[in-house]
């Protein structure tokens, strides 16, 4: 038998006190052998002397509210009779290791004895609160409209444009292409850059929330993820196919001690214009906080739930001209 079983054994029967017919029990509750030496042998004899000197009176340990000031707490009954503690009067006749015994046998599915403990219901006691649910920050019911706008840049294969098809005709030009009307499509790809720096740290969920929905919106294979700590690093080259659109989530300089590298932003998105790449950046920040900057080099969006579709058009319309 191993020496660790036989020292849980002896610290239990130390800490419990139990009575010797209750020594048993606590074998049987850590899957000790019970059967042992026959009595009056030596062996029999030391283990006996061992045993009466560990069953020393243990000091009794109280609950931290019945160890305050004042009158001792009235017990609380239990909330269900099936789920109630052993009986007053049949806990004196039995030992403590035949309660435990018992109640852990017999209770099956119910809750387990500490279910109603007493110093958990005293006055003053608050339980914690439930966490508020995660809110994102686009609202459900506009998310996939702004996100069609801000990912999607118009593509002439819609329908014929019959007013530019007759001014063409009224001009005498020819008409080698029939002119159609522009279309948004995200067929040519789309790109996440995310920053997982310290300034958006606070919007991890909120990043995987929006990734789920650009997925959700574009397909899985059409989405590609990247990501980048305050700036972009130099030495990685972000190619992506030409017609490409790249969303761009970051704070940038907006808040104070951010590390941002405005010229590297500058050269990757002027190696981003000559193939035909148009970025957009995503900020969790109001209009008014973006930097001037960065305003010049890319339509920048408002991450927040005060944003409307029609509002990014404009933005992303007005930045592709």
């Amino acid at each position: 038998m191993s020496e660790v079983w036989w020292g849980d054994f002896v610290r239990a029967v130390h800490l419990l006190a139990p009575e010797s017919a209750d020594v048993t029990g606590i074998k049987e509750l850590l899957c000790l052998p019970v059967s042992g030496p026959a009595p009056g042998s030596p062996r029999r004899a030391g283990e006996e002397s061992a045993t009466a000197a560990a069953t020393c009176p243990a000091p009794i340990v109280i609950p931290p509210a019945a160890q305050a000031e004042g009158p001792e707490p009235a017990p609380v009954p239990a909330r269900d009779a099936k789920h109630s503690l052993a009986a007053p009067e049949a806990a004196p006749s039995q030992g403590y290791v035949a309660r435990l015994r018992t109640t852990y046998r017999d209770l099956g599915d119910q809750p387990p004895p500490w279910h109603d403990a007493v110093w958990l219901q005293q006055p003053g006691y608050e339980p914690p609160s439930p966490s508020l649910p995660h809110e994102p920050l686009l609202a459900h019911r506009t998310a996939r409209d702004i996100l069609q706008a801000a990912l999607s840049r118009p593509e002439r294969c819609g329908d014929i444009d019959l007013p530019a098809l007759i001014d063409r005709i009224c001009a005498n030009r020819p008409v080698g292409v029939l002119p159609r009307r522009p279309v948004p499509t995200t067929r040519f790809g789309v790109r996440l850059l995310l920053d997982r720096g310290e300034a958006m740290a606070p919007f991890r969920r909120d990043q995987a929330d929006l990734v789920a929905a650009v997925r959700a919106l574009t397909g899985r294979t059409t989405a590609v993820t990247w990501f980048f700590a305050g700036s972009p690093d130099p030495a990685r080259e972000l190619r992506c196919p030409p017609g490409t659109r790249v969303l761009v989530v970051s704070g940038f300089d907006v808040l104070p001690h951010t590390f941002c590298d405005r010229r590297a932003w500058r050269r990757l998105v002027g190696r981003w214009r000559e193939r035909d790449v148009s970025p957009v950046a995503l900020l969790p920040f109001p209009e008014d906080r973006v930097p001037g900057w960065l305003s010049e080099l890319m339509p920048t969006l408002s991450w927040d739930r005060t944003t409307t579709a029609a509002a990014v058009r404009g933005v992303v319309g007005a930045g592709a001209r």
